[in-house]
């Protein structure tokens, strides 16, 4: 499908970890905190944004999606599978990959 090569870079890289230990550790510290957003690309590159930096008006040329944060019982035995599961299932319903 169309994102299928952004995706599994994404998925791929040590980068995924990263961004899913760190989204969850401001989740749990900041009740306010606004998430991250992963956008995925056609030509299979991908990049990491805050949300709240993208503004109401950003037209991304490929596909936003939330970066799924994981519980802290999750983070703490570090279990990310439901992570990941959310953001593949999330693309996949809607046939991006």
């Amino acid at each position: 499908m169309k994102y299928t090569e952004a995706w599994e870079n994404f998925s791929n890289s040590e980068e995924m970890i990263q961004i899913i230990k760190e989204a969850s550790k401001e989740a749990i510290e900041n009740p306010c905190y606004k998430g991250h957003i992963l956008e995925l690309f056609v030509d299979g590159n991908y990049r990491i944004m805050r949300r709240g930096d993208l503004g109401n008006l950003y037209d991304s040329p490929g596909v936003l999606i939330p970066i799924f944060t994981v519980s802290e019982d999750e983070l703490d035995t570090e279990d990310y599978e439901n992570s990941i599961d959310a953001m593949r299932e999330c693309l996949e319903s809607a046939n991006l990959i």
